[in-house]
């Protein structure tokens, strides 16, 4: 077993680190629906990390697949701390998926984030949601089978946050 605060590539630092310190990973299969003007679903699979360096960075990946009733565009935003991060506010974050579909049945959606961030020290706690981007009254889902109850293809939220030495 190893442990540490720092690793760094065998040709030194140079400022290119990139070492894996530590890894936090959690998924889930709630259900989580949002209502209303710009109807928002939080993934449920959101969650924190105590950084070892206040130096290094976070690499944030998160994922959750969405239903909508009235098939138009989703936008993934990222939280640390409860700020917004990674774009400007109320827009995407820099590396995050959306979806657009004209259509007035239920439209699905692949929500993915991609993100490197530079917290500083102590504990975050990261969050990602789907926001339906369009002020008319929506109903979005956030992990969402066929509206019987089913687990059989219901896709699992998962956020994975991995500090890296900077």
């Amino acid at each position: 077993m190893l442990f540490t605060n720092g690793i760094f590539p065998a040709s030194g630092e140079a400022g290119n680190g990139g070492g894996v310190i530590q890894v936090r990973v959690v998924d889930s299969n709630t259900i989580v629906t949002g209502t209303g003007g710009y109807a928002t679903a939080t993934n449920p699979a959101s969650t924190s990390i105590t950084m070892q360096d206040s130096s290094n960075k976070v690499l944030v990946f998160a994922f959750m697949c969405t239903g909508q009733n009235t098939g138009n565009e989703t936008v993934s935003r990222l939280f640390r701390n409860g700020v917004q991060i990674g774009g400007s506010s109320g827009g995407t974050v820099a590396g995050a998926s959306a979806s657009f579909s004209n259509g007035n049945n239920w439209a699905a959606a692949t929500n993915l984030v991609m993100h490197i961030d530079e917290p500083g020290s102590g504990t975050h706690s990261y969050q990602h949601d789907v926001i339906c981007g369009t002020p008319s009254n929506h109903t979005i889902k956030g992990n969402y089978s066929n509206g019987s109850g089913s687990d059989d293809w219901r896709t699992r939220a998962q956020m994975i946050l991995m500090e890296v030495s900077s």
